[in-house]
């Protein structure tokens, strides 16, 4: 079993959150995370030691490139992995809050396909 190593005194640990949903919805569910919810865990955790940040890829993390070339899945993927909590032994468990709404997934231009 893997469990989160306890700290040493002087001792700091990283927290990274991913905020999944898609980029159409959601707006005001990942807004309340960002401003209330996220800041207060914040306070809460670096008073034990621990550093909380997230990510919320309307900041900028998806390139127009990158949908124009259908590699949003991709890259949001590659932000899951960069996310989570270090736990015992090396193992990196990403942390992500995922949110549905009305639409889920991807879907792919029709005009694109090959």
């Amino acid at each position: 079993t893997s469990y989160v190593p306890p700290l040493l005194p002087g001792e700091r640990a990283c927290v990274k959150i991913f905020n999944s949903s898609t980029f159409t919805d959601m707006h005001t569910e990942r807004d309340h995370l960002n401003h209330y919810i996220y800041p207060a865990l914040r306070l809460f955790w670096a008073r034990r030691g621990v550093e909380l940040s997230w990510v919320d890829f309307r900041w900028g993390g998806i390139t127009d490139k990158e949908q124009n070339n259908a590699q949003t899945l991709q890259t949001c993927l590659l932000g899951v992995m960069a996310s989570g909590i270090e736990m015992a032994h090396g193992v990196r468990v990403p942390l992500t809050v995922g949110m549905v709404g009305e639409r889920s997934g991807w879907c792919p231009d029709p005009s694109k396909q090959g």
